[in-house]
């Protein structure tokens, strides 16, 4: 009877409770734009990535749908071809890396961070 009532009771749990949450820090980044090309070593950056409602920036909303397609890749992605914006990060060796590139052909701008995570 104990083993049925565990087995409904982890079938009946909401998915947002298998969620992994990822708080991320920007150490590089790089602009290519319309002006030029930009490299800085010191950026202010912090995203939180949660598998189960996507990426957020400072206190904007979350925004985007993650994928985890191995063990140890969490891939989140905003928007559509040419617009658009996707958050990797890779778990390995005890450490959590994460880049995200954000495409924007309107402006024309390309932005790359790169950093590591600690997982909540």
């Amino acid at each position: 009877m104990i083993r049925q009532l565990t087995t409904l009771a982890i079938l009946v749990l909401p998915v947002a409770s298998f969620a992994d949450i990822f708080f991320c820090e920007a150490e590089n980044s790089a602009v290519i734009g319309i002006l030029g090309t930009e490299a800085s070593t010191k950026i202010e950056m912090k995203i939180v990535v949660d598998t189960s409602k996507g990426v957020k920036r400072s206190s904007e909303d979350y925004y985007g749908t993650c994928k985890r397609p191995t063990s140890y890749i969490i891939e989140c992605f905003y928007g559509f071809i040419g617009n658009s914006q996707t958050v990797t990060l890779l778990e390995e060796d005890n450490i959590i890396r994460f880049s995200l590139v954000d495409n924007n052909l309107d402006i024309p701008l390309v932005e790359s961070h790169y950093g590591t995570c600690t997982k909540a």
